[in-house]
C-alpha cells in the first residue's frame, strides 16, 4: 500500500536478526492472486473516505493486543 509499511518491516526484521532470529519479509500483495491488490487498495481508500475512524480503531486494537505479547530486548 505504501513504502512506510516496507520501512517498518525492514526495521523490525533487522532488529529480530540482530537478536539472533531468522527473518523473511513477504509482501501480502505479492502472494495474492493478480488484481487482488487493486481491490484492497480501493477498499482501503473507500474505508478512509467514508469512515476514517476505522483506521484509528484498528490501530488502537493492535496496540492493545501487542501489550500482551512477550517483550524482546529491543
Amino acid at each position: 500500500m505504501g513504502a512506510g509499511h516496507d520501512a517498518v518491516a525492514a526495521e523490525l526484521a533487522g532488529r529480530l536478526r540482530a537478536d539472533g532470529h531468522l527473518t523473511a519479509r513477504v509482501d501480502l500483495l505479492d502472494i495474492l492472486p493478480p488484481g487482488a491488490g487493486r481491490g484492497l487498495r480501493a477498499a482501503y481508500r473507500t474505508a478512509l473516505r467514508h469512515c476514517p475512524g476505522t483506521a484509528c480503531r484498528s490501530t488502537s486494537w493492535t496496540v492493545r493486543k501487542r501489550r500482551s505479547v512477550r517483550r524482546t530486548s529491543w
